[in-house]
C-alpha cells in the first residue's frame, strides 16, 4: 500500500494503455495505407518499413539497459508517424512507374528518383531537430533525443533498403 504501490499501478496501467493505443494505431495506419494506396498488397508491404524500425529500436533498448517507461513507449508512437510518411511517397511513386511501365526494377529505381532525396533530407533534419534533447539537463529528455533521432535514422535506411527489397521479392515483372 502506500504511494509507491499507487505510482507503480498508474505507471503499468499507463504503459498498457500505451501498448493497446499502439497496437490499434497500427491497424488504423495498415487500412488508411491499403486506401490511400488503394492496393492491399502495397498496404501490407508499407508496414514492414514501418515496424522495422520500431523492433531495431526496442531492440537497441533490450541490448543497452534502457527501461521501458512512459517516455520510451511514446517513441513508438512517434516513430510510426514519422515513417509512415516517407513510405507513402515511396509507394505512390512506385505504384505509378509499375502501373506506366509494368517493370518492377524500373518502378523501383523511378520511386527512389521521386522520393529518396526527400526522404533523406527530412530524416536528416529530424534528427538536427532531435539532437536540441541532448542538450537537456535531465537525462529523460537526452535519452529521448538519442532514440528518437536513431529511430528517425533506422526509418529512413528502412525505407530506403528494406522497402525496394521487399518489393522486388513481392512483384515480378
Amino acid at each position: 500500500t502506500g504511494i509507491v504501490y499507487m505510482f507503480y499501478s498508474t505507471v503499468s496501467a499507463m504503459i498498457m494503455d500505451l501498448l493497446k493505443s499502439f497496437g490499434f494505431a497500427f491497424l488504423v495506419i495498415t487500412v488508411l495505407m491499403m486506401l490511400i494506396l488503394r492496393n492491399l498488397k502495397l498496404g501490407l508491404i508499407a508496414m514492414v518499413p514501418n515496424l522495422t524500425p520500431i523492433i531495431f529500436l526496442f531492440g537497441f533498448m533490450g541490448l543497452t539497459g534502457i527501461p521501458l517507461d512512459l517516455t520510451t513507449l511514446l517513441l513508438t508512437s512517434l516513430a510510426l508517424g514519422l515513417c509512415v510518411d516517407d513510405t507513402i511517397h515511396l509507394l505512390h511513386h512506385f505504384k505509378y512507374q509499375l502501373h506506366r511501365s509494368g517493370d518492377t526494377d524500373e518502378a523501383i529505381a523511378y520511386a527512389l528518383n521521386h522520393s529518396g532525396r526527400a526522404v533523406i533530407t527530412t530524416s536528416l533534419l529530424l534528427v538536427a531537430g532531435s539532437c536540441l534533447y541532448l542538450g537537456s539537463e535531465l537525462v529523460t529528455l537526452q535519452r529521448f533525443g538519442v532514440l528518437i533521432g536513431m529511430t528517425i535514422v533506422f526509418a529512413g535506411l528502412a525505407d530506403l533498403i528494406i522497402t525496394p527489397a521487399v518489393l522486388r521479392a513481392t512483384h515480378r515483372s
